[in-house]
């Protein structure tokens, strides 16, 4: 950097530059201040690689829209589960109904039903297996979700119970509604990030992963109902379209 002293040479008590002496000193100055900014920039760089920031920024909405799923549609049709979708960009929905969890909601068509531990009911995409819509069905002694507390402690309750204690987490939003029959229901937004497993890891080329997940929880008849989908973040603006539905109908007769 120039020294106090060149700087004071090339300056008034004012602050300003004065005429005699300003072309001599942006001379002088600028290869300093490519240095300055070179140097600069290499220690964000360096910064940048060697640190790991809590939280991806995701594509922007208008992006993600316009990503064309032409390849996709190809693909399901390949594997025989496209026939039932309609031409347009628009999935079909299909409903789900389970008479021993007592349950029912809609979903697009195409997912696959998966075992995973700790749900009763989880929908896989083939090709995303990120992408999912999961039920899980809990008992409890509490009456309603009053019980629990506030919108965002139950959202506290359920990242605690779905997600590793030592991701990085947030939640997004917490809000409650009732439905017809005047029964509390919560709506969580939340988003973490956690490692791949080594497989996964090696197939995807990446350790790291950011999901994005919307939870519907519920009590009714000593159970704790939990609907939840979620995606990688990136893909997270065009997945809550699709498997929003899922927590909209979700049914317990």
């Amino acid at each position: 950097m120039p020294s106090l002293n060149t700087m004071d040479r090339c300056m008034t008590p004012q602050g300003q530059a004065t005429a005699s002496s300003r072309g001599k000193c942006s001379v002088r100055r600028r290869p300093a201040l490519a240095i300055e900014l070179s140097l600069g920039l290499a220690c964000m760089l360096a910064f940048r690689s060697s640190s790991s920031p809590s939280f991806v920024p995701a594509r922007p909405a208008r992006q993600l829209a316009e990503e064309p799923d032409t390849s996709r549609r190809q693909m399901l049709a390949s594997l025989g589960v496209l026939s039932a979708l309609p031409a347009g960009p628009a999935l079909a929905l299909e409903e789900y109904t389970d008479q021993q969890l007592g349950i029912s909601f809609r979903h697009p068509l195409g997912l696959q039903k998966s075992q995973y531990k700790g749900y009763n009911v989880f929908l896989r995409d083939i090709l995303q297996p990120m992408e999912y819509i999961g039920v899980k069905v809990i008992d409890t002694q509490r009456k309603s979700l009053d019980d629990v507390g506030t919108p965002e402690e139950v959202g506290k309750k359920l990242v605690a119970d779905l997600v590793p204690a030592k991701a990085p987490q947030e939640i997004i939003k917490a809000a409650s509604f009732k439905d017809q029959s005047g029964r509390r229901n919560d709506i969580i937004e939340y988003a973490y990030q956690w490692v791949f497993d080594d497989a996964t890891a090696k197939m995807t080329g990446r350790n790291k992963f950011q999901a994005h997940c919307k939870a519907l929880v519920t009590i009714k008849n000593g159970k704790e109902y939990r609907v939840i989908i979620g995606s990688e973040e990136d893909r997270w603006e065009k997945r809550r379209e699709d498997y929003g539905p899922a927590i909209d109908t979700f049914v317990i007769p």
